[in-house]
């Protein structure tokens, strides 16, 4: 499959969103008497079903996913919004036909079922296939081994299975994980002793790998292990960043399209003419600056911005800007301060390639410097860049490696500690920093 039917594959999921938004308000409106459906009952629609979806986990199709699980949670998700809708009917409109309920959930169900197994198996045909090694001996791994063999239609290929006895083999073990583009290690937890544990979770964390675990009786217990079963193999996973959580990433997603629409409609419909203008009369050169920046899971994007400097501002290579930076248009100072030329990222996020929320991203060839004094800089690809970011915020803007390795603190804080709350207090305090003109 190529990469370009890998990059809007992700995009499947939140069309089948809004399809199924669409579905349901279509047969509200069609099947509910006139004065029953209004702008109120259709929000309500809007709202109880994401509430629900967002519980089960509706939207979120798993590589171990078959349709028999699938089935399951068009059931349930279809079960609890019946009894949702059908309560609110009676205190929305009291002497109302409530077996119109019945009616209007069964089509909905009939519909939105067609689409969720369409999504399914579009998601199952063109998913990547994830290259694996098992680190373990042979009489602990041998059941996981057989069942990557036997389902070649999960998306895993089996390279090879590694028995760890020295830190020679460990080394070694890291080299062939490099060569082979491996995707995901999983270890026997049996089989290893603590200094190994954290030699393979250090490199998994640093170098955008999952680590996964064949778990024992042991680890089914301890709270920080997400536990999935391949088959009847218990396989442990630590959670210890928000891009394992696909309930907050669907609604972090969600609000930034929804965000983002809304900035575009209000803000740029009227802005991006009169900035045009504006670059144009002061400064030769285009009117927008595309630039490659390394997103989530090191992919390169083009980050969109109003163009702020000259043209042959990095004429002699690559540098970062500073507070007297004799490149900056004179417009560039006043746009740069207030963030204006930041806006037009706001298409980068409705493409997917950024987040409103996430750390700033950067250029491969200041990435490659930081790395050398913090290789933890990787971690950051986790997640996908933001137009703002709690390093943004607290620290600002950098001007040398030293001050993004200090910023880099902040942003490593904020992958520990995401939650939708803290996305909205970032965005107040983006906004309050604009106002003020505290950019640069």
């Amino acid at each position: 499959m190529s990469k370009i039917t890998r990059r809007y594959l992700k995009y499947i999921t939140l069309l089948s969103y809004f399809i199924d938004l669409v579905i349901l308000n279509l047969f509200a409106k069609r099947i509910f008497p006139f004065e029953n459906f209004s702008l109120y009952y259709s929000l309500f629609i809007v709202l109880s079903w994401t509430i629900i979806s967002l519980n089960i986990d509706f939207y979120h199709i798993r590589r171990l996913s078959n349709i028999r699980s699938i089935i399951i949670k068009i059931v349930k998700q279809f079960v609890v919004f019946t009894v949702i809708c059908y309560a609110f009917s009676g205190i929305y409109k009291p002497q109302s036909d409530t077996t119109l309920v019945i009616k209007y959930t069964l089509f909905s169900f009939l519909f939105i079922s067609i689409i969720k197994i369409l999504h399914f198996y579009l998601t199952k045909k063109f998913q990547k296939v994830k290259k694996v090694i098992i680190i373990g001996k042979k009489e602990n791994t041998l059941e996981l081994k057989n069942f990557f063999n036997e389902n070649p239609s999960l998306g895993y290929k089996l390279i090879d299975v590694l028995n760890i006895n020295s830190l020679q083999c460990m080394e070694e073990s890291i080299s062939f994980i490099e060569e082979n583009k491996i995707d995901e290690i999983y270890c026997s937890l049996n089989d290893m002793d603590k200094d190994q544990l954290f030699f393979y979770s250090n490199y998994a964390d640093n170098n955008l790998k999952s680590l996964k675990f064949i778990a024992n009786e042991k680890e089914l217990l301890i709270s920080n292990y997400k536990i999935e079963y391949y088959g009847h193999i218990p396989i442990a996973s630590y959670i210890n960043i928000h891009n394992e959580d696909k309930t907050l990433l669907l609604l972090k997603r969600i609000f930034d399209v929804v965000f983002s629409l809304v900035i575009a409609v209000l803000v740029l419909s009227w802005l991006v003419p009169i900035i045009a203008v504006i670059i144009k009369l002061t400064s030769k050169g285009p009117i927008f600056y595309l630039q490659e920046r390394i997103g989530k899971d090191e992919h390169p994007f083009k980050i969109i911005k109003f163009r702020s400097m000259k043209i042959d501002a990095e004429a002699s290579g690559p540098k970062l800007s500073s507070d007297n930076d004799n490149r900056i248009t004179p417009i560039g100072k006043i746009i740069r301060k207030y963030r204006i030329d930041e806006f037009p990222q706001f298409i980068n996020v409705l493409k997917g390639d950024m987040s409103i929320v996430g750390p700033r991203p950067e250029r491969e060839f200041f990435i490659n410097e930081i790395l050398k004094v913090n290789p933890k800089y990787k971690r950051l690809h986790n997640v996908k860049p933001g137009i703002t970011s709690l390093g943004q915020v607290y620290y600002g803007y950098a001007e040398n490696i030293s001050e993004m390795d200090k910023r880099l603190q902040y942003d490593l804080l904020y992958l520990k500690n995401f939650s939708f709350i803290t996305d909205i207090k970032i965005i107040l305090l983006t906004i309050a920093i604009v106002f003020k003109g505290k950019g640069k």
